[in-house]
């Protein structure tokens, strides 16, 4: 079972109700650390950053020297671009041989492109596993790590290695399957487009009723604007699965493309019920409503969006410059301004800046 499945299960709605009534009667309660750190974890797939932060500063307090509460500092740390302290935590935790240790030494030197050494560590988290679905895990985790940072190649390289290992565990059809799935994407993103679609049909072919490997084939021809065909592979997803929010999601943006904006609101909305990519949902939201002049709607998500994203994700910009262009429509200058400043850096010398400046010059002389 991963995370999301985990956080679907009764057993950690049960977990997570025992912390959110302790929370409401402002008490301290004694939580294993392992509990807390899966809410904590809980809340960042949320995107709730500050009832994470919240939580592992609890866990701390509770649990000041145990290594998944470090661990989990640490990872929200990188989260937020803390380098150096996240190398402080790693050097801090007395087992250097614990797998989450290495995996962390070994994504600081993906971020520093320090190869070589990136390499050392990965190496050791292969060679200490023994049973062959262990080691298929670490392929696909360490393949996982590389797609994160878009180097597809290294990326593929390590799938290949996981569809490879399969072979010597129990079951292997399904773990196959998932090794292939993301050696598609990797293909896809190298711009072999038609290779990452065969490979995904391959799968669909011998597992018809996968809703994920559907939505992923949706998510294939969104990216090359086949919107006819992504609409009938999120159907299929949805047919099999009415609930899948990844399929909802995707639809949902589907639909902006197609500017069918009602279809589009109504879907994302389906998905803010359901928490799904919080931050990007009202992201897409606020954009939404700005197209159509409903600036206080489009106000409320995307400050909603701010609140809720980790670190600078790759939409900022457009949400500082939808947010800049929301307040200029309803003449408050000042707060327009303060986002035209962060959107600044994002995208130096992008001419959208200069025509936010423009357009609260000449509003203000039309007072």
């Amino acid at each position: 079972m991963d995370y999301f499945e985990y956080f679907e299960a009764p057993e950690f709605k049960t977990l997570f109700s025992r912390y959110q009534k302790m929370k409401e009667k402002g008490i301290s309660e004694y939580f294993d650390a392992d509990e807390l750190v899966d809410i904590t974890e809980y809340y960042y797939n949320k995107g709730m950053k500050m009832e994470a932060l919240t939580t592992l500063e609890f866990a701390l307090k509770m649990h000041p020297d145990n290594v998944d509460v470090r661990l989990c500092q640490a990872r929200t740390c990188m989260n937020e671009g803390n380098y150096e302290q996240v190398q402080q935590l790693l050097d801090s935790i007395i087992d250097q041989t614990d797998r989450e240790v290495l995996f962390l030494r070994a994504e600081l030197n993906i971020i520093k492109k320090d190869m070589p050494q990136t390499s050392v560590y990965l190496n050791q988290i292969i060679q200490s596993e023994e049973e062959p679905i262990d080691i298929y895990q670490a392929y696909i985790d360490i393949g996982e790590l590389f797609l994160d940072y878009e180097e597809y190649e290294r990326a593929m390289k390590y799938f290949t290695r996981a569809e490879k290992s399969a072979q010597m565990c129990e079951d292997p059809q399904e773990l196959v399957w998932r090794a292939q799935a993301d050696r598609a994407i990797c293909l896809f993103a190298l711009g072999e487009h038609q290779k990452g679609i065969d490979l995904v049909n391959q799968i669909l072919d011998e597992d018809p009723y996968s809703h994920t490997h559907w939505c992923l084939l949706g998510e294939f021809y969104v990216e090359l604007e086949e919107f006819d065909k992504a609409m009938d592979a999120f159907d299929y997803a949805l047919a099999i699965q009415q609930d899948y929010k990844e399929a909802i999601f995707w639809k949902a943006c589907c639909y902006t493309y197609l500017e069918n904006n009602a279809e589009a609101l109504k879907l994302f909305h389906q998905c803010i019920e359901k928490e799904y990519k919080l931050s990007e949902t009202h992201f897409a939201c606020g954009v939404l409503y700005n197209t159509q002049m409903e600036y206080s709607q489009a106000i409320f998500h995307l400050k909603k969006s701010e609140e809720l994203m980790n670190g600078t994700p790759r939409y900022a910009f457009e949400l500082y410059t939808n947010l800049a262009d929301a307040y200029i429509q309803s003449k408050l200058y000042q707060q327009a301004i303060h986002y035209i400043m962060l959107a600044d850096p994002l995208s130096p010398d992008n001419e959208q800046i200069q025509k936010l400046y423009k357009e609260i010059e000449n509003k203000e002389e039309n007072i």
